[in-house]
């Protein structure tokens, strides 16, 4: 929809795709630091930090899942309305 009506993202956007894309790569190093290292509560805290980054790409994606269906709605009620052709 985005690439189809050339619509871009706002900063507000970008700023949340980042956080989440962050806290994944946190959560990926912080695996792999438990892989190599141990420490109490090790599984507990990646754990927590994959719950929060799980969370948040799902926020993110809600968010945008629900933007692009506003704008298919949004589309819908400017188009034309279909009429059925006669033979």
């Amino acid at each position: 929809i985005r690439q189809q009506y050339g619509l871009g993202l706002d900063e507000d956007d970008v700023r949340l795709i980042r956080c989440s894309n962050c806290l994944m790569c946190f959560a990926v190093i912080l695996s792999c630091i438990g892989i190599c290292f141990d420490w109490d509560g090790e599984q507990e805290c990646i754990r927590i930090v994959n719950c929060i980054a799980d969370v948040t790409f799902c926020c993110v994606s809600g968010c945008m899942t629900a933007q692009v269906n506003r704008e298919i709605k949004l589309r819908e009620k400017e188009a034309p309305k279909r009429e059925a052709m006669e033979r």
